[in-house]
C-alpha cells in the first residue's frame, strides 16, 4: 500500500493496452482537468402538449428525431475530442513496460508471497515486505530459524551433492578425484563400522591422549604418554616415531595441547595464528574481532585456523587470543580448522557464545567483516542448563564405557543401537548398586565439566571487555591500538606473575618457548625469539588462564583434553559413537531430526575441499552454459563476475563522489579516503585460477585422499594446512587473496587486504539474477555497497589503504566521525524487538549498521549512475506489482533481504550477542535514514520510518 502525502484517496483510472500500463488521474470534485473538455447536458428542452392532432404529432415527431439527430451529433463531437486529448494524454506519460521472464515472474511472486499488504510501509517497511514470508518459508525439521541465507545454503547444498555423485568420464584435476574419494568414504558407512574404534584410538594416541581419562592420575603419571606430530614428507602427510615427552610435570600438558592442534586442529585454551606486516615500513596491522585468518590461492586454505600473513619485516609476529570450541548451522560464516560441524544441527556443546563467535572464529587472527547475519551460534543450548550439563555426563560416561568394553565388541555384528542400550543399562546398573568406580568416575567427569565451563566463563569475560573496549573507543581519540605487541621474555613475565600469584607451585605452567617450540616441530621453520614478537590481543584473558591453570589438577586438565577431542571424533568415528552423540544431541536440545548422510557428507566435503567441490560447480556452470548455447563460445562465469565487477565499480564511484561532498571531512582526509578505495581489491565468483588444473594441486600441495578410511581423510585435509599454515610463516602475501571459498552463500571484507569478496555461491536468488537491474541493486548492490562501506566503519576507518593499522585520519574528522557514529547508536538503541521484549545494543552493532545504510545509499546512487550511462533505459515493472516503480522495487529487493523465520530463541541469541542488528531493524534503520525512502513512499514526517532525525556518515 503507497501512502499519499495528505492521507487522502488517490482516485485514478488505471487504464491498460496489451503491452502497457499507466494512471490517467480523475479530477475530484469542483476540479477540472487541464487535459478534458467539461460536456454539460441539456436539462431545460422543452416538451410540446399533444393535442392529439395529427399534425401536432408529425411535429412532435420530427422535433424528437432534431433532437436525436443533435444529440448523436454533441456525442460525435464528444467522442473526438476525447479520444484527441486521450492521445494527447498517453503521449505525455512514460510507457511502462512489463517483465515478463522467469526471472521476472519468479521475483513477482516472491514479494506477493511476502508483502503484507495491510500494513503502512511508512509504520513498519519489514513487516510491509516480509511480513508473510514466514508462511510460504516454514522451518525445517533439522533446524530452528530460517531465512533466505540459510536457504540458499540448502540450495546449494543439493547442487554440490549431485556433482559429487555424478559419474564424469573426463578427465578431473587431482584435486577434484581427492575430494569425490572423500565423499566416498564418507558414504562408507560400513567400511567406518568394520574399522570401529581403532582410527580413533590411533588419533588420541598420535596426540598424546589416553585411551579413556584415568581417574586416579596425579602430576607424576598425567600427560605421560608418547606423541607423534604428522610433517610433510615425499609430497604427503606422514606420522614420524612415536616419541615421549620430556618435559617437567608442569609443562608435559603442553605437548599434548599441540599434539591436538597438529594432528586433529583443535586448540585448547590458547587461540594462535601467525600474522605479517604488509608493508616493510608500516605500523603493526591489527587483529580486530571481525578479522577472519583466511588467505587465497598460497595455501591458505579457508578451514585453515592458522593461514599465514606473510611477513616482510625482519620481525615476525606471533598472535595468541582465547580459544573456545564452537559449531555453527545456517549459512556459515566462516569455517573453522578442526573437524567440519557435526552431522546434526543442534550442537549443545557449542558453548553458548556471545556476538564474537561469529567474528572470532575460534580465536583466529581475523582480518574479514563478515555480511550475513545467519550462524549457527544462534541456536545454542545454553552450556550451563542443567538439562545439558546431565546430558552432557551421560555422554561422558557412555564414552568411556563404551571404551572399557569396545574389545569384547569390536568383532561383532551388533546393531549400534542395540550397544547403546546396553552401555545405558550398564551405567544405570552401576548407579543403582552405588558402584564405587561409577561414583568416582562421575565425580571426576563433573570436575572436568566444571573446568570446561570456567574456560568458558574467562573467554565470555574476554568478548565483553573486547565490546567494551569497542564502546569506550567512541568517545575517545584513536591513540594506541587495540592489541598488544610484546616479546616473548615479556609475554612470560606477565603470565608468571599471574600463575605465581594464583599457586606458588603452580599445577600446571605455560612456557610460551616450549609452546611455540613445539607447535613448529618438523615444519623446517626457525623461530627467533629475541627478535620474533607476539601480539596479544587480551592480556587479561592469558593472565586468567595461567592462573587458573595454576590451580587445576593435571588430571582433571588431561580430562578436558581428552574429552574435547573425543567430542570432536565422535560424529566422524563409527555408528556406535554417532548413535551416542545423537542420543546425547536429543536429549539436550529436545529433538533431532538428523540429515540423510549423503547431504551431510556433501557438506563435509565442501567444508574440507571447497576450492575443488568449486571447480566441480564452476564446470558445470560451463558445460551447461554451452550446451544451452549450442557450441557458444561465452563464458557465463565471466559474464557474472564483470556485471557484479561493473555493478561494484559504479559503487565505487559513488562512494567517491559522496566523500567528495562531505562537508565535516577535510581535503587532506578526504584524498586518503579516496586513495583508499581506488587501492580496494574485490574477487568476485570464482578465483581466476580455480580452472587451471596446476594451480589447484598447487593449492592442495602435499595432500593424499585414500578411497578408505574417512576419519585418517579428513585429518589429512586438516593436517596438510595447519603444516602449510606453519611453514608460511615466513613466505609473502599472495596478491589474490580470496577471504572464503566460492561455495559459501556470504560476503566479506579483508580489512588488512582491503578486499571485498563476494563468492560465487552469493550470486544466487535472491541475491543476485532477480530480472531487473533495479532489482539487482538493491539485493546484491546494497551487499556489495555494504562490504565497501566496511572498509570505512568504526573498525575499517582504522586501516589505511595498504591495510595497516594507523591512525590516517585528522583529529578533526575523526572526532565528526564519532559525532556521528553516536546517532547510530541512539537510534538502534531504541528498537524494541517485540518478541523478546528488548532493545536492540547500538554500541555492538554499530560497525555493520553503518554498513547497511551506506551500502543502500550508495546503491541507490549507483543505480542512478547506471541509468543515466543508458539512453534507452525503459521503466519495467514487475507484474501484479504494477504499482510500484522502479525505486519502489529497489528498496522491496533490499528489504526482502531480510526476510526471516524463527522462534523467540533465536532473536533473543541476536538480540543479546549478535554484531549484526535483529534482521527487522536493520531495515527500519536503513529506510528510516533514506531521504529517497520517504520520498518514494510518501511518508509524513514523524512517521516511523521517517523520523525527524535521520544518521548518515557515507
Amino acid at each position: 500500500m503507497l501512502r499519499s502525502q495528505d492521507s487522502q484517496e488517490d482516485k485514478s483510472v488505471q487504464c491498460s493496452a496489451k503491452d502497457s500500463t499507466w494512471t490517467i488521474p480523475v479530477p475530484q470534485e469542483g476540479e477540472s482537468h487541464p487535459d478534458l473538455v467539461e460536456v454539460s447536458s441539456r436539462n431545460t428542452l422543452k416538451r410540446a402538449s399533444l393535442k392529439g392532432s395529427g399534425t401536432n404529432v408529425q411535429r412532435n415527431l420530427l422535433i424528437g428525431i432534431a433532437c436525436l439527430a443533435i444529440i448523436a451529433a454533441l456525442l460525435i463531437i464528444v467522442v473526438g475530442v476525447l479520444s484527441y486529448n486521450y492521445d494527447q494524454t498517453k503521449s505525455m506519460i512514460p510507457q511502462i513496460t512489463i517483465c515478463t521472464t522467469n526471472e521476472c515472474i519468479e521475483t513477482a511472486a516472491n514479494f506477493i508471497g511476502s508483502i503484507d499488504f495491510d500494513t503502512d510501509p511508512c509504520e513498519d517497511f519489514y513487516q510491509f515486505s516480509c511480513g508473510k514470508w514466514a508462511e510460504n518459508h516454514p522451518i525445517q525439521d533439522f533446524a530452528v530459524s530460517t531465512d533466505w541465507f540459510f536457504e540458499r545454503k540448502l540450495h546449494l547444498g543439493q547442487r554440490i551433492h549431485d556433482v559429487l555423485e555424478r559419474n564424469y568420464t573426463k578427465p578431473l584435476p587431482d584435486p577434484v578425484i581427492q575430494a569425490r574419494k572423500l565423499y566416498q568414504s564418507c558414504l562408507n558407512t560400513d567400511e567406518i563400522d568394520v574399522a570401529g574404534l581403532q582410527p580413533l584410538l590411533l588419533v588420541l594416541n598420535y596426540s598424546g591422549l589416553p585411551r579413556r581419562p584415568n581417574v586416579t592420575a596425579n602430576s607424576t603419571t598425567s600427560f605421560s604418554y608418547r606423541h607423534s606430530y604428522p610433517v610433510l614428507e615425499n609430497g604427503s602427510t606422514a606420522y614420524p616415531e612415536m616419541v615421549s615427552s620430556n618435559l617437567s610435570a608442569q609443562h608435559k600438558w603442553i605437548a599434548t595441547v599441540v599434539g591436538s592442534r597438529r594432528v586433529v586442529g583443535k586448540e585448547h585454551l590458547i587461540g594462535f595464528a601467525q600474522i605479517g606486516s604488509p608493508s616493510m615500513t608500516s605500523p603493526l596491522p591489527e587483529y580486530d574481532p571481525r578479522q577472519t585468518e583466511q588467505s587465497g590461492k598460497l595455501r591458505g586454505w579457508k578451514w585453515q585456523e592458522t593461514s599465514s600473513w606473510a611477513s616482510r619485516r625482519r620481525n615476525t609476529k606471533i598472535f595468541t587470543s582465547p580459544q573456545l570450541d564452537r559449531r555453527r548451522r545456517n549459512a556459515d560464516v566462516e569455517k573453522e580448522n578442526d573437524l567440519p560441524d557435526n552431522e546434526d544441527d543442534h550442537d549443545p556443546e557449542k558453548a553458548d557464545n556471545d556476538e564474537e563467535n561469529q567474528e572470532n572464529d575460534d580465536q583466529e587472527a581475523k582480518d574479514s567483516e563478515e555480511y550475513n547475519d545467519s550462524d549457527d551460534d544462534k541456536n545454542d543450548e545454553d552450556g550451563s542448563d542443567e538439562n545439558v550439563v546431565e546430558s552432557r555426563l551421560t555422554y561422558m560416561q557412555s564414552v568411556i564405557k563404551l571404551m572399557d568394553i569396545w574389545g569384547s565388541l569390536k568383532n561383532a555384528s551388533v546393531d549400534p543401537t542395540i550397544i547403546v542400550d546396553y552401555v545405558i543399562k550398564q551405567l544405570n546398573s552401576e548407579d543403582a548398586n552405588g558402584d564405587g568406580k561409577a561414583n568416582e568416575m562421575r565425580n571426576y567427569l563433573m570436575q572436568v565439566n566444571k573446568l570446561q565451563e570456567s574456560v568458558l566463563k574467562l573467554y565470555l569475560q574476554a568478548v565483553q571487555e573486547e565490546a567494551d573496549r569497542e564502546a569506550e573507543a567512541l568517545t575517545v581519540k584513536d591513540t594506541a591500538p587495540p592489541f598488544h605487541e610484546m616479546s616473548l621474555k615479556d609475554l612470560q613475565k606477565m603470565t608468571d606473575e599471574a600463575a605465581y600469584e594464583a599457586n606458588p607451585n603452580p599445577e600446571n605452567h605455560i612456557d610460551w618457548e616450549i609452546y611455540f617450540t613445539k607447535l613448529f616441530e618438523g615444519v623446517n621453520v626457525t623461530l627467533d625469539f629475541e627478535t620474533d614478537l607476539i601480539i596479544v590481543q587480551d592480556l587479561n584473558y592469558l593472565k586468567n588462564i595461567a592462573r587458573l591453570l595454576a590451580k587445576t589438577s593435571p588430571s582433571v586438565l588431561e580430562g578436558l583434553l581428552w574429552w574435547e577431542v573425543m567430542y570432536v571424533l565422535a560424529p566422524h568415528s563409527s555408528s556406535v559413537l554417532r548413535h551416542l552423540h545423537n542420543s546425547y544431541v536429543e536429549k539436550a536440545t529436545g529433538g533431532e531430526v538428523p540429515r540423510a548422510r549423503s547431504m551431510s557428507c556433501a557438506s563435509t566435503t565442501n567444508e574440507m575441499m571447497g576450492m575443488a567441490v568449486s571447480w566441480l560447480l564452476a564446470d558445470e556452470e560451463l558445460s551447461s552454459n554451452k550446451s544451452m548455447a549450442m557450441g557458444n563460445s561465452s563464458n557465463v562465469i565471466e559474464e557474472k563476475r564483470l556485471k557484479v565487477q561493473e555493478m561494484l565499480t559504479d559503487i565505487r564511484d559513488t562512494f567517491k563522489d559522496l566523500v567528495s561532498e562531505l562537508q565535516w571531512m577535510d581535503e587532506e582526509t578526504k584524498a586518503a579516503t579516496l586513495k583508499k578505495a581506488k587501492a580496494m581489491k574485490s574477487f568476485i565468483g570464482y578465483p581466476s585460477w580455480l580452472m587451471d588444473p596446476k594451480e589447484l594441486e598447487f593449492y592442495y600441495e602435499g595432500l593424499q585422499i585414500a578411497d578408505l578410511g574417512y576419519l585418517q581423510n579428513l585429518l589429512s585435509v586438516v593436517q596438510v594446512g595447519t603444516i602449510w599454515s606453519l611453514k608460511d610463516l615466513r613466505n609473502e602475501n599472495d596478491v589474490e587473496t580470496w577471504a572464503t571459498d566460492p561455495t559459501d552463500v556470504n560476503a566479506f571484507h579483508t580489512f588488512q587486504d582491503n578486499a571485498v569478496t563476494i563468492p560465487a555461491g552469493i550470486l544466487q536468488f535472491p541475491f543476485y539474477g532477480l530480472g531487473l537491474d533495479v532489482l539487482n541493486y538493491g539485493a546484491i548492490g546494497s551487499i556489495l555497497g555494504h562490504e565497501l562501506t566496511h572498509g570505512f566503519d568504526n573498525s575499517g576507518r582504522h586501516y589505511d589503504e595498504r591495510g595497516n593499522w594507523r591512525q590516517w585520519w585528522s583529529n578533526k574528522t575523526v572526532n565528526e566521525y564519532l559525532n556521528r557514529s553516536s546517532c547510530f547508536v541512539d537510534q538502534y538503541s531504541s528498537y524494541l524487538i517485540p518478541e523478546v521484549k528488548a532493545n536492540v545494543n547500538g554500541k555492538r552493532t554499530l560497525g555493520e549498521n553503518i554498513a547497511d545504510n551506506g551500502g543502500m545509499h550508495e546503491s541507490i546512487r549507483a543505480f542512478r549512475r547506471f541509468k543515466e550511462k543508458r539512453s534507452d533505459y525503459k521503466d519495467i515493472r514487475l507484474p501484479g506489482l504494477e504499482q510500484f516503480s522502479q525505486e519502489h522495487l529497489m528498496f522491496l529487493s533490499f528489504a526482502n533481504l531480510w526476510c526471516e523465520h524463527g522462534n523467540q530463541e533465536t532473536q533473543k541469541w541476536v538480540v543479546e550477542r549478535d554484531e549484526h542488528s535483529p534482521s527487522k531493524a536493520r531495515v527500519w534503520g536503513t529506510v528510516s535514514n533514506s531521504e529517497d525512502f520517504s520520498r518514494l513512499f510518501k511518508c509524513p514526517k514523524g512517521s516511523r520510518m521517517n523520523p525527524e532525525v535521520k544518521c548518515r556518515i557515507w
